[in-house]
């Protein structure tokens, strides 16, 4: 088995240049006539192995290579004639000699390369092409069947996000310890470091020095709000206050001003009182009517401000409770899940070093089969090294052995 193997291979290695290659169904070839631009003709090899040739006409052309095909073209060539179209529309007739036809391959079947490659698909046959060079330009070899990216990328953008988590933690730990000063009403997180977190020293104290500032600032803000409510409250209280002397003191007077105006009365039934002072007696009465309304109306609107300030003042402390615990539960939230975001990072970055370190050790090659048919048209699939030579229409399977610890690693 071995013997047969060995001379199945060196068959593979020693397979001549493209143009010596017989002709396949799905070969571009071209024949053009020298000074005919009309007989030019780019075809594919049909199903049948047929090509359709001006002047020539159908002719089966699989099984033969190139030269042969431009042998017999040449053969026949002598005797045929064409009124060209483009060059001569004086009708004149070209005689075609053998010398002024040609027929080439323009272009092979693709290979095509499955299994463990980056990009499985068609790779362009050129002459001498190796398992090796058509494995390369499919992306190189790549663990495909567990839709793993290039471990080496993997395992950097697994280091980033991993430390970004990290990070991430060590920002909400430290607002988690923030929230829970404020709530207890103390002036400090009581923390001077966060355990365990692998991230450098200084970033630490840079995080724990920003949620110290924010605390302080957080309880500065709420000493100045009571402070200002407080002061607020007073101001409106001595506007009441202040309200409160003005309609008495209105009150007084329209008192004054309608005894007066009873005593303007009786003097004027005794003909001792004049009309004008009658007239002014009642305009006082109305100008301090009117004073009083608006005293009356400032008073009440001011006692809705004093109230309303003074229920603020009073929940001001639960409201602020109420914010925190919410912020605080979110906080809380936030660092569950990003622990959990770093208990699947860590999983990822393990699996990806695990697939890493197995890529850089390995030295043995890869399962590599070439299926191809035979001159019968029989398929066959041939076991093969990265320096078999490839022809039109292989299709070449790798397959990489992984340990069973990658998968036991993706499972778990």
């Amino acid at each position: 088995m071995k013997l047969v193997i060995l001379i199945l291979m060196l068959s593979l290695s020693s397979v001549s240049a493209a143009d010596e290659l017989p002709l396949q169904t799905g070969d571009i070839v071209e024949m053009t006539v020298t000074g005919v631009q009309d007989l030019t003709r780019r075809t594919t090899v049909a199903a049948d192995g047929v090509v359709s040739l001006p002047l020539f006409g159908d002719i089966k052309v699989e099984g033969l290579s190139p030269s042969q095909v431009r042998a017999r073209l040449k053969r026949d060539a002598p005797g045929k004639s064409y009124r060209p179209k483009l060059q001569n529309p004086n009708g004149q007739v070209v005689s075609i000699t053998a010398d002024d036809v040609f027929f080439d391959l323009v272009a092979s079947r693709p290979v095509y390369v499955h299994g463990d490659v980056g990009e499985p698909g068609e790779v362009t046959y050129r002459p001498d092409l190796t398992v090796r060079q058509a494995v390369t330009l499919a992306g190189g070899y790549d663990v495909a069947r567990l839709r793993q990216a290039d471990p080496f990328i993997e395992m950097e953008n697994a280091r980033t996000d991993y430390a970004a988590l990290w990070i991430a933690f060590a920002h909400q730990q430290a607002t988690v310890w923030r929230l829970e000063a404020e709530l207890q009403g103390r002036d400090d997180i009581g923390h001077t470091d966060i355990p365990t977190v692998p991230i450098a020293p200084e970033l630490v104290s840079q995080i724990l020095k920003a949620e110290k500032k924010q605390l302080s600032l957080d309880l500065s803000d709420h000493v100045l709000d009571r402070e200002q409510l407080a002061k607020t409250l007073r101001e409106t209280e001595r506007q009441i206050d202040t309200l409160e002397e003005r309609d008495e003191m209105q009150t007084a007077e329209l008192a004054a001003a309608r005894a007066e105006l009873d005593n303007l009365k009786e003097l004027d039934k005794k003909g001792l009182a004049q009309s004008t002072r009658i007239s002014d007696a009642r305009r006082a009465i109305l100008l301090t009517s009117s004073q009083q309304l608006e005293t009356t109306v400032e008073k009440l609107r001011a006692t809705v401000e004093r109230d309303g300030l003074a229920r603020r003042y009073n929940t001001l402390d639960a409201e602020r409770e109420v914010t925190l615990l919410k912020a605080l539960k979110d906080a809380r939230l936030e660092l569950e899940t990003t622990r959990t975001g770093l208990l699947s990072a860590g999983q990822k970055l393990l699996y990806a070093g695990l697939l890493q370190s197995d890529l850089v050790r390995r030295h043995a090659p890869a399962d590599i089969i070439i299926h191809r048919s035979n001159s019968e048209g029989k398929p066959q699939s041939l076991p093969a090294s990265e320096d078999a030579r490839l022809m039109p229409g292989d299709v070449v399977e790798v397959k990489l052995e992984l340990p069973r610890e990658l998968f036991t690693t993706q499972l778990n």
